[in-house]
């Protein structure tokens, strides 16, 4: 049985966030940072994910061929960075 609904969504892919920090203890340029992805997503859409689908098919995406068929979705990460320069 197949049926059809609204999948537009908004998602925030990925958020990037970094510091200057400075030198540290007379020595480096140090950066702090963290990285956000897939931290959300706006939908009306009742399935798991607006972007989970049937892999290949005609159009050969998931994305394109609109059948929902329950893969994970995008899973949400977080990546902390640390940096210098000398």
């Amino acid at each position: 049985e197949y049926s059809t609904q609204d999948a537009t969504y908004g998602r925030m892919r990925e958020l990037s966030v970094s510091y200057r920090v400075g030198k540290v203890g007379g020595v480096g340029n140090w950066t702090v940072g963290v990285v956000g992805r897939n931290l959300f997503t706006v939908t009306n859409y009742r399935g798991f994910d607006p972007e989970t689908g049937l892999d290949g098919g005609q159009l050969g995406s998931a994305v394109l061929n609109g059948i929902d068929r329950y893969g994970f979705p995008n899973l949400r990460t977080f990546t902390f960075s640390l940096g210098s320069s000398f």
